[in-house]
């Protein structure tokens, strides 16, 4: 029995004589609501000539799906047979057993932190074994990881296995977490992709090789995300999109909003998204007696996002750090609304500002200072020519610097040995 099940199974679009290469791209988990970047950035490279499969190490889980990760769908694969994974163990066990006993017992060794660390380490092996077993059997020239972590963890092994040659992408938090095998992957891997400077900067820090290290930013459809007109914005309202995590800071634009109306300051302002903090932010609202002014709307497809970005005259996402050290990288939902020429205000974190030039195209605050960002609110929705001149030069910013398609073409040039 096959260790694998496809949604569907699929034709590649790319005869042999013009795939440009075959990639096996694992991720955590496909397809994911919060994760539009790998979407648009595998369905690129297909358009570039590469014949991309998808390994999941979850099982879809997400009710809500956008509609690129679900044309995607059809190149995604899960590990559903107990059979199969079993056998794969057997396989390598028998076949490479020193290989196979090291990685497991350097696995285990540098998780022992805590059962739960030690449990998803034992079942990231077995997966990533089984996913050897597949990808050995197929034409595939490479394998790339998204996220340092488990991801990065399961190429690393698969690589090991194979001798195929990997990759990953590391981009916020999963810098930010313990990982005593970061060091081992970085070595072993071909190269390390990271999506700002501010991330190389904290690779060094934490002892990896810079010389390996390429700066590929993550980018958005620039045609999908293309400016609406201007007439359509509805006065004064304000926009927000992101999962109900801390890491967003939507507490501090709820208490913003608090002490605009407290201003008598007048707006309108939407959350959209789901996640764990919708209860306490309902709360938040009702408590600050904001309910008029402040909606949370939940999840939204992308279509409808960029109807939302279309009809806003601003977008705010007040990205904080959590006491446990995780962070946004470079939100991706704030190039989609720069892109569409939306003034954009964010705070001073991260890779955030390598993406808005403060006072030029847009406006950055200190993280969980509500007053501060009231008031650039207030500035900008107040001062039409200030916000246009913003909005305008963002656009820019995202032409230049985080168009996925050119972007797409650099991680490429990197798969076919061109840094």
């Amino acid at each position: 029995m096959s260790a694998f099940t496809a949604t569907t199974e699929y034709i590649s679009t790319n005869t042999d004589s013009h795939v440009r290469a075959r990639i096996a791209y694992i991720v955590s988990l496909f397809p994911c609501w919060s994760e539009t970047f790998i979407a648009e950035e595998l369905q690129h490279l297909l358009n570039e000539g590469f014949d991309v499969t998808i390994f999941s190490l979850k099982l879809p889980s997400e009710r809500d799906v956008h509609e690129l990760a679900r044309r995607l769908l059809p190149r995604t694969v899960y590990a559903t047979s107990r059979l199969g994974i079993f056998g794969a163990q057997v396989h390598f066990l028998t076949r490479k057993p020193q290989i196979y006993v090291r990685l497991l017992w350097q696995l285990l060794v540098k998780s022992m932190g805590s059962p739960i660390q030690l449990a998803k380490a034992a079942a990231t092996f077995f997966l990533a074994v089984c996913f050897a077993r597949v990808i050995e059997q197929r034409a595939i020239a490479r394998i790339h990881a998204h996220w340092a972590t488990y991801p990065a963890t399961a190429a690393w092994i698969i690589s090991s296995l194979t001798n195929i040659p990997f990759s990953f992408t590391a981009h916020a938090h999963d810098l930010f977490l313990p990982d005593g095998l970061l060091a081992e992957k970085t070595k072993a891997a071909d190269f390390l992709v990271t999506i700002s400077e501010y991330n190389r900067n904290q690779l060094q820090r934490l002892g990896v090789d810079c010389a390996k290290v390429r700066v590929v930013h993550c980018g958005v459809d620039i045609r999908k995300f293309a400016p609406a007109d201007r007439v359509l914005r509805k006065k004064r309202h304000i926009l927000a999109v992101g999962r109900l995590v801390p890491i967003k800071g939507f507490e501090t634009l709820i208490d913003a909003c608090r002490i605009l109306k407290g201003d008598g300051f007048d707006f309108s302002c939407e959350i959209v998204g789901s996640g764990p903090l919708v209860k306490s932010l309902e709360r938040q609202i009702e408590n600050s007696d904001i309910a008029d002014r402040v909606s949370l709307t939940g999840f939204a497809s992308q279509e409808a996002i960029c109807r939302k970005l279309s009809e806003s005259a601003l977008f705010v996402l007040p990205s904080r750090e959590t006491p446990n050290g995780d962070r946004d990288g470079i939100p991706v939902v704030l190039m989609e609304a720069m892109a569409m020429r939306v003034p954009v205000i964010s705070t001073q974190l991260s890779g955030i500002p390598e993406l808005i030039k403060n006072g030029i195209s847009g406006i950055l605050v200190p993280p969980e200072d509500s007053r501060q960002l009231a008031d650039a609110i207030q500035h900008l929705l107040s001062d039409g020519d200030r916000s246009a001149e913003l909005a305008e030069a963002g656009r820019a910013s995202i032409l230049d610097q985080f168009d996925a398609e050119k972007n797409a073409r650099s991680l490429a040039l990197l798969f076919m040995g061109q840094p």
